[in-house]
């Protein structure tokens, strides 16, 4: 058997990130976070970990990951809103 290269490892990094980030979309699924969030609207971290029952600092790093793939957006103050990917998780 060969050594891996650099694809095997970014195939397998792909496998491993796809598979986190649909946790994660479950995780805000079943929390109903976009329910949450009126449509071109904001909430405060504070209120929306408040109105979930869960702690407000790991839902932001599961927020903030998933800013990063254009689901929400995070402002400085911590106010989370939505992108246009958002709206396929609205009832």
């Amino acid at each position: 058997m060969s050594e891996p290269n650099a694809t095997d490892r970014s195939g397998l990094d792909l496998l491993l990130r796809g598979f986190q980030v649909s946790r994660m979309l479950r995780l805000v699924a079943d929390l109903g976070i976009a329910d949450r969030i009126a449509p071109g609207g904001q909430v405060a971290i504070v209120d929306l970990a408040a109105q979930c029952n869960v702690l407000r600092a790991p839902l932001l790093r599961i927020l903030r990951a998933l800013a990063a793939f254009g689901v929400f957006s995070i402002s400085s103050e911590g106010l989370i809103g939505p992108y246009t990917t958002f709206a396929a998780f609205a009832q």
